[in-house]
């Protein structure tokens, strides 16, 4: 971990920041919006919870930095929630269990792991070419 984070850190973090992502996904739902759009607000909810946070703290935002899946992990968390609840018809409190283990496995794997995002590159300034 280079980030400087320590492990209870990024594990209560994982588990928080997916339930978020499970909460604005069932108000996503219960306010009728296309799965799609579930699952959109479920992730930005998630990331916003963890921004807000790192705001607080004044911390910079673990998104903004080069890591480990952050928002994949998140993504798969709420549309695993998503789909079974609306396709598998499942109670709620069951497939939103799954929904933060399977994201907060992920993520823990990511990190054990150091599966890492690259950094962006940016592109070489040109130069003008010189006059004669």
């Amino acid at each position: 971990m280079s980030n400087g984070l320590s492990m209870p850190f990024l594990m209560i973090d994982a588990l928080g920041t997916e339930g978020c992502g499970v909460v604005g996904t069932s108000k996503a739902s219960e306010a009728s919006l296309a799965i799609p759009a579930c699952i959109f607000v479920g992730v930005v909810n998630a990331v916003g919870s963890g921004l807000i946070r790192d705001v607080l703290v004044r911390e910079e935002p673990l998104l903004f930095k080069p890591g480990q899946f952050y928002v994949t992990a998140l993504y798969l968390g709420v549309a695993e929630f998503m789909l079974v609840t609306t396709y598998g018809h499942a109670p709620i409190v069951p497939v939103a269990i799954s929904a933060m283990a399977i994201a907060f496995v992920f993520r823990l794997l990511a990190i054990f792991f150091d599966w890492r995002t690259r950094p962006v590159r940016t592109r070489p300034v040109m130069r003008p070419l010189p006059s004669h």
